[in-house]
């Protein structure tokens, strides 16, 4: 398997040659990743112009929110194909450092969190 998930098998022999042995099964869904830009610039150049989960279709339930310097909540969604065009209550918010926090959900059932910073240029 390319992404190392299977059972791995162990054998240990001491010095006086006694044996053990034991199986681990590692599952890659335990160990997914949320992937999340540092920074965007929502400046409609057609790059980099959203903050958004860059690995969508690995989830199946979720929900991203972003909070301003004043813990004020900017944007947040339970699709998480959307995307935040950097904008609160129609207006184009200011070149800063937000918070943002997610949760998210995989297809074997496994819930994972994140949270962190992003940098909105212009």
């Amino acid at each position: 398997m390319s992404n190392g998930e299977g059972i791995y098998s162990v054998t240990v022999t001491d010095i006086n040659g006694c044996t053990a042995a034991d199986d681990a099964r590692v599952n890659y869904a335990e160990c997914m990743d949320i992937d999340l830009p540092t920074a965007f610039s929502p400046n409609n150049d057609g790059v980099n112009d959203f903050f958004h989960l860059l690995n969508p279709s690995d989830f199946k339930s979720g929900e991203i929110k972003v909070f301003n310097r004043w813990g004020e909540l900017c944007w947040e969604t339970n699709d998480l194909n959307n995307r935040w065009d950097g904008k609160f209550r129609g207006t184009d918010c200011d070149i800063d450092v937000y918070v943002y926090y997610m949760s998210a959900t995989n297809y074997p059932d496994h819930t994972f969190s994140k949270k962190g910073n992003v940098t909105l240029l212009r």
